[in-house]
């Protein structure tokens, strides 16, 4: 009996004393792995690196090798979260329509500002909730909502953010750096009849008009200059509710009332101009040094690149057929 009781005990022994499997190790990593809500690249490597060591027979014995896969995976998506996260705090915050805080008469309306970043990736405009994320590359904000995608430019203007749309439509900014932004680079006037003399000039003539055969169409065009530009400053926009009045020919009782500041008129050769006695509204302009060029685009429509690289454009009439426009820049 006693002779039975050992050789049993011989046999057991080395099964209670088993060395666990290389696969089965890299099996509890694996499984570690898939339990750690939080992982790191020095737990997944490590895990990755034991497995490869195996050879292709243990590889075999690791059942949940898939998981590891996945782990990977859920690291990617950790990291992508993270550098998110990381991009989108520098956007978080109130942002505020640069026109609207001018003050300038916008005919179209292209923005509903103004609009709110969260940290977690959603916002909000007036009447539309968003979600945004940053671009890969950094360059853009892209908002997704009910009205679809919108893009809009990160443009880095001295110590300011603006997200500007592509098309230069629009314009925002920090709200809390609106007011310094504004000081630094616009001049806003109230027009009145007094001080409008000092802003432009009585229309000059600029030569004939002529038809599509070359004759002469009875008017001359007409240009106000600026006494601005003399003085630094490039004109940006107008408030909706501005006005100034002409006296055409001395007829005081029914003025030219011009809605633009700046707009060409076509009237005959020897025309008299005068002031009128009624001016309102407020103009806006840009300050020269923050202008890099100003020129007339067409008939109707003028850009100022500025020195950020973005774009403003505003609408007159400029007859780009009689005279340039270099040397009555306003």
């Amino acid at each position: 009996m006693m002779a039975l009781v050992l050789a049993a005990t011989t046999v057991a022994l080395p099964r209670c004393g088993l060395i666990p499997r290389a696969s089965d190790k890299v099996s509890d990593q694996i499984e570690a792995l898939a339990e750690t809500d939080v992982l790191t690249e020095a737990e997944v490597a490590a895990a990755e690196e034991a497995y490869e060591a195996l050879s292709e027979e243990e590889k075999e014995e690791v059942e949940n090798a898939g998981l590891l896969e996945e782990a990977r995976a859920r690291l990617e998506e950790q990291r992508e979260r993270a550098r998110m996260s990381d991009a989108r705090r520098a956007y978080v915050g109130e942002w505020g329509d640069l026109d609207s805080a001018l003050g300038l008469f916008q005919p179209i309306v292209y923005w509903f500002g103004p609009l709110t970043l969260k940290a977690d990736g959603t916002g909000s405009s007036e009447g539309t909730e968003w979600t945004w994320e940053v671009s890969e590359d950094g360059s853009q904000i892209l908002l997704s909502g009910v009205r679809g995608r919108t893009a809009l430019d990160i443009v880095r203007d001295g110590a300011f953010v603006k997200l500007v749309e592509p098309k230069g439509q629009y314009v925002l900014l920090r709200s809390g750096d609106l007011d310094s932004y504004i000081g630094a680079r616009f001049l806003r006037v109230k027009v009145t009849p007094d001080n409008v003399r000092d802003i432009m000039g009585l229309p000059v003539c600029g030569g004939d008009i002529l038809d599509e055969k070359k004759k002469f169409t009875g008017n001359d065009a007409w240009f106000l200059p600026s006494r601005k530009i003399a003085e630094g400053f490039v004109y940006y926009g107008r408030s909706e509710d501005f006005f100034c009045s002409l006296v055409v020919n001395g007829q005081t009782a029914d003025p030219l009332i011009l809605a633009y500041p700046f707009d060409s008129l076509a009237y005959p050769p020897y025309t008299q101009f005068a002031w009128g006695s009624s001016a309102g509204g407020t103009l806006v302009f840009i300050r020269s040094a923050f202008v890099q060029e100003n020129r007339m685009v067409d008939g109707r429509t003028r850009s100022l690149t500025l020195t950020d690289g973005t774009r403003h454009t505003t609408s007159q009439n400029w007859y780009t057929e009689v005279v340039g426009y270099a040397g009555w820049e306003y």
